[in-house]
């Protein structure tokens, strides 16, 4: 079933949950870093979000949380494809069925690529086709389902917004004109743009789909993504492979997933020795070749406006130092080897050298790039 958004196809499946089970003030469990559209989704649907931690040094839910917090009022489980790399979901999905809810994917930041076999596991699985996603069309979502019953509930979406057949194209060519580095960090340095920054968006609308155009173009870039080369991905872990001495972690690697078993991240994920390496490695980075990213800057309790409601334990320490530790880099097509071998020259110098030997061995990499 498609939707206008990743956000309202997850809004969507949690509808459903909160449906099969009638209970007062339905709950479901979420991460407690990720994106703040996890609470929009919920907040739409009639759901209060719990929050639970991840655990230590991976991008997944901590699974004792995650036992200690379902109770009557549970009604779903989200465990969240973060940057690509699949959940636990055979695992999560038993401690889901378990208690009687559902388990939900979020697979928003992740799609099967060609060489990879689908590992599915929810009740619901939520695609995106947003901005930054593997396959884009700039917005748009879909929810997937094997169980026939749980299907039929789905909301109908009604037609899709008059607006976004006209100017769903002029985004495109916006998009694919913004998408060269030196424009892209260019309309970074104007502050007022706030590009890149994460914000609590409240969902709103009726239940709506995308257009037939849309669905069209989407099809394309599917088979343009599963054709695609997984080079940059290669490039990346290599890289970081000459650093894991040093502190620096491969995030995907320690999950244990590599090369086409992996398929296609949307971003690339380390967590470095400490915050100030991880803001230094981003300085350096977005001052010359750009892409460089920490993706969500703090838990989301601390992204969220006070109004907005929601359950957590007390303090979520993996996901506090997440937010401090992690980088993430890009792997657009534009994305060379010489881009990766810059990078990871720029991170040498960050953990070699005090601020002064930074300063003065960066302004002559940066003569070679700028």
């Amino acid at each position: 079933m498609f939707y206008k958004s990743g956000t309202m196809a997850l809004a969507a499946a949690l509808q459903v949950a909160r449906e099969r089970r009638a209970v007062a003030d339905p709950q479901a469990i979420i991460p407690a870093y990720g994106c703040p559209d996890l609470v929009s989704a919920a907040e739409y649907a009639g759901i209060r979000p719990v929050m639970v931690d991840l655990a230590e040094q991976r991008p997944w839910l901590d699974l004792a949380q995650v036992e200690r917090q379902i109770n009557d009022r549970t009604v779903a489980l989200v465990g969240v494809h973060l940057f690509g790399i699949p959940e636990r979901g055979a695992q999560l999905r038993r401690l889901a069925e378990a208690g009687d809810l559902l388990y939900i994917e979020d697979a928003a930041q992740s799609y099967p690529y060609a060489r990879q076999q689908r590992d599915w596991a929810g009740h619901f699985t939520v695609l995106s086709f947003g901005r930054g996603k593997p396959v884009t069309i700039l917005g748009g979502g879909a929810v997937l389902s094997e169980d026939a019953e749980l299907f039929a509930r789905l909301p109908i979406p009604d037609g899709y917004p008059l607006v976004e057949a006209w100017s769903r194209p002029l985004k495109w060519r916006s998009y694919n004109f913004l998408r060269a580095p030196a424009r892209y960090r260019w309309l970074r340095a104007m502050p007022f743009l706030r590009l890149g920054e994460t914000h609590y968006r409240p969902l709103r609308g009726d239940w709506s789909g995308i257009s037939p155009d849309a669905r069209a173009v989407l099809a394309g870039n599917l088979a343009n993504y599963q054709n695609a080369s997984l080079q940059r991905q290669q490039w990346l872990a290599e890289m970081a492979a000459q650093f894991q001495s040093r502190g620096v972690l491969d995030v995907a690697a320690a999950c244990g997933i590599m090369g086409a078993a992996l398929g296609a991240l949307s971003r690339y994920p380390l967590l470095l020795p400490s915050p100030q390496v991880r803001d230094a490695l981003l300085a350096r980075i977005n001052e010359t070749c750009g892409g460089g990213s920490p993706m969500y800057p703090a838990p989301l309790p601390e992204i969220l406006p006070p109004m907005v409601g929601g359950t957590t334990e007390a303090g979520f320490p993996h996901a506090t130092d997440w937010s401090r530790r992690l980088v993430t880099l890009p792997l657009h097509d534009g994305v060379t080897l010489d881009i990766v071998q810059h990078i990871g020259r720029l991170l040498a110098m960050v953990l070699d050298s005090d601020n002064s030997c930074i300063d003065d061995e960066y302004d002559g990499v940066r003569g070679r790039h700028g």
